[in-house]
């Protein structure tokens, strides 16, 4: 989840106007730490009736549907302001931005 979380609000490659990476390593590519990420709660869902073996993902699972309900949650909200975002990493300052736009109008 904190994979998927850190695609949705965090990390992005940049380039300068050459195609020179300016997040070439981790000092200028931000990342989810322990610190920044909100508690998660894990639940376990019990197999379907009838069914004798249900398997459920692992691993990445957490990454697949975290960045889109994470981003369809802002760009509901940046919706109801008149204001849309349409690009990954919902950051800060691009939502800032986003909803200054929407004002200018």
């Amino acid at each position: 989840v904190s994979q998927g979380l850190g695609h949705a609000l965090l990390e992005a490659v940049r380039m300068d106007d050459e195609g020179q990476p300016l997040t070439g390593s981790y000092m200028d590519y931000t990342m989810p730490r322990a610190d920044t990420m909100p508690q998660i709660e894990v639940i376990n869902l019990p197999p379907l009736p009838g069914e004798d073996f249900a398997p459920r993902g692992i691993g990445e699972v957490g990454m697949s549907g975290t960045p889109a309900a994470f981003f369809n949650a802002v760009t509901a909200a940046l919706a109801l302001h008149g204001a849309s975002l349409n690009t990954l990493p919902a950051t800060p300052e691009r939502v800032w931005q986003a909803l200054r736009t929407a004002k200018a109008r």
